[in-house]
């Protein structure tokens, strides 16, 4: 049996030393920052936060943690996004705001950053995490995006201006926390922004959301993600053959930085 569970950074070391003091013994598995093994059992803990819980003994082990994690003091609010960096498709932002009351719910979920995620697993879990989690998104396609982006030729101002418009709607009193896309925040001090901020489970629920959005408008226009070689000759041969489409569904700003 495999299990997984999202477990907070700031208290992975706590959790070791919780788990050692059960009988687990140290092991070793690529790629994972630390590893206990005990008889039936095997968990392992990733840089991104997931704890992944292997043998028959996972059910017991999870049940331990999840007693151990207890809750959240308070509602918090995650924010990231998906597009900036594909040719096609339009550039979404989402923030997620986890409730106390959902919390170890979505522990168990396990959500992470969707990009290290397939499309079936992205949906899986927004399934799985849609009635946990408040989620609030802005889906911007690529038509808007281009006459935006003539106006604000930067990416990242762009994305600021997404998150800014997003933020209004969301309580200020929640502690917020943006997944940084920029070497300075531009939010202000009440905003923490931060370096692969997935590892925060409301941002790991917003990068979900925000990449189940993109891969479903993807798939409505039968267009591939990201911006290979492969993706930038098909944009060139849309753009060629029907403008039109190139226009509804191609970041045109791609094609001039060639």
């Amino acid at each position: 049996m495999n299990l997984t569970l999202k477990i907070p950074e700031e208290l992975s070391e706590d959790l070791l030393s919780y788990l050692r003091g059960f009988g687990l013994k140290e092991a070793w598995v690529r790629g994972a920052v630390w590893s206990l093994q005990g008889e039936g059992v095997k968990v392992s803990y990733f840089p991104s936060g997931v704890v992944l819980i292997q043998g028959k003994g996972a059910e017991r082990i999870r049940d331990l943690l999840l007693e151990k994690l207890g809750g959240l003091e308070g509602p918090v609010v995650g924010c990231d996004e998906s597009g900036k960096g594909d040719v096609f498709g339009p550039l979404v932002v989402c923030c997620a705001v986890v409730k106390p009351e959902n919390y170890l719910k979505l522990v168990q979920v396990a959500p992470r950053d969707g990009k290290s995620l397939t499309p079936q697993q992205i949906a899986k879990k927004f399934s799985l995490m849609q009635d946990l989690v408040d989620i609030r998104c802005r889906i911007m396609p690529p038509e808007e995006l281009n006459a935006l982006y003539k106006d604000m030729p930067n990416m990242n101002r762009v994305l600021t201006y997404l998150y800014k418009e997003l933020l209004k709607e969301v309580p200020c009193q929640y502690p917020i926390v943006v997944d940084a896309y920029a070497s300075r925040n531009p939010f202000g001090p009440k905003v923490t922004f931060v370096p692969k901020g997935e590892k925060n489970i409301a941002v790991a629920c917003a990068s979900i959301a925000a990449r189940y959005h993109f891969l479903q408008w993807l798939q409505r226009e039968g267009l591939p993600a990201g911006s290979s070689a492969k993706a930038m000759q098909e944009a060139h041969r849309i753009l060629r053959e029907d403008p039109e489409r190139a226009r509804r569904t191609i970041k045109l700003f791609f094609l001039q930085k060639e």
